[in-house]
């Protein structure tokens, strides 16, 4: 069996069961922010502020 102690360097956004983003880590740089869709929102100092960027700019586009 493999452990691996490091926390997963992509988190999900969701908002009950809709994905909202996601959120990567970028090591020095920061938290990369992704949009539904992949497409980047910016990097942020913080997992935090990164993730509140996703729940306040959803933009996803629906095909009927």
């Amino acid at each position: 069996m493999v452990v691996n102690s490091r926390p997963s360097p992509l988190s999900s956004v969701y908002d009950g069961r809709i994905c909202r983003g996601f959120v990567i880590a970028r090591g020095k740089l920061g938290f990369e922010t992704f949009d539904a869709d992949q497409r980047s929102l910016g990097i942020f100092p913080n997992q935090k502020g990164a993730a509140d960027t996703i729940t306040g700019t959803q933009t996803c586009t629906q095909s009927s």
